[in-house]
């Protein structure tokens, strides 16, 4: 950072303004982990800290802050950007590619399950496995330094830095791992990442009032109880989320229950689902094609 240029934290500095993918990275279930390994729990997150840090530099993205059991994760749009989406990739695609590498990684590593199977861990919690949460979206923010002589972070000031968290938080009322805003999926240039991201809902997020589409990613790793064809699946839950913003709600629910059928623990189902049922059903007369995530 320019701001520590020499010996000497020069505060007078002004940020850098950039455009950028975060990511927020959350660890599942880490306050009873924490209780259960004691001392041992700082091994725990630094080996999980390993494994995101590297993957997030394996596809050129930066490891920015560790939150306890968070990690903010950012990659940069530059100038070689434009190039390389001409060569079909961008950093969006990194970004994802990289929480995906996360995922498959955690979900294979005989290592971090081996304190998953911790006596204590799977007394308080039986079948405990590791699992992570993803929030991605891109925005701008303001890259800096901040800090006094004693101390000094580099730091991305923004609201799409809480954007992130926010989706992240989200990711446990909709039951998925990974939630993406639909600024990201506007980067992907990947047919292979597009193809999987699959519209959620529309909604806005506690300190926003603009209302944007989520979408998850669905990996084959989690779709081991999905009936029939994915591609089929997707298509029909996208059509009802589409009647579902549009008010025509009779209709959404008739495609949601043929997708209940299919995929019985696809949670975001019953999200839409058990929202609609609290209006019994009937559309408001307010409604404008978005809901209020009320939660943080």
């Amino acid at each position: 950072s320019v701001n520590l240029k020499g010996t000497a934290f020069n505060p007078m500095v002004p940020g850098k303004k950039v455009r950028a993918c975060f990511g927020f990275c959350d660890i599942r279930s880490f306050t009873d982990a924490t209780e259960c390994l004691q001392e041992d729990v700082m091994v725990f997150v630094n080996k999980i800290a390993e494994l995101v840090h590297s993957k997030v530099m394996l596809h050129h993205g930066f490891p920015n802050k560790n939150i306890g059991d968070a990690f903010l994760v950012v990659w940069k749009k530059t100038i070689s950007d434009a190039a390389i989406k001409r060569r079909g990739s961008s950093f969006a695609d990194r970004a994802l590619y990289s929480f995906l590498d996360i995922l498959y990684s955690v979900e294979t590593s005989q290592t971090l399950q081996a304190y998953a199977m911790h006596p204590a861990i799977q007394k308080r919690m039986p079948g405990y496995r590791i699992r992570l949460g993803f929030g991605l979206h891109v925005g701008w923010a303001i890259e800096g330094a901040i800090g006094s002589s004693h101390k000094v972070d580099p730091s991305y000031l923004s609201p799409h830095v809480n954007m992130a968290s926010r989706l992240e938080a989200a990711t446990k009322q909709y039951g998925v791992a990974l939630l993406i805003s639909e600024t990201v999926v506007a980067n992907l240039t990947k047919s292979s990442l597009r193809d999987n991201c699959r519209k959620l809902d529309r909604v806005t997020v506690k300190g926003s009032r603009e209302p944007m589409i989520i979408y998850t990613y669905d990996m084959p790793l989690f779709q081991t109880d999905l009936k029939g064809n994915y591609t089929d699946y997707k298509n029909t839950f996208e059509a009802a989320v589409e009647n579902y913003i549009a008010g025509n709600w009779h209709d959404a629910l008739e495609k949601l229950y043929w997708c209940l059928h299919l995929w019985p623990t696809d949670k975001p189902i019953t999200v839409l689902v058990n929202f609609m049922a609290s209006h019994k059903n009937m559309v408001p007369q307010i409604w404008r094609g978005f809901r209020e995530l009320t939660e943080k």
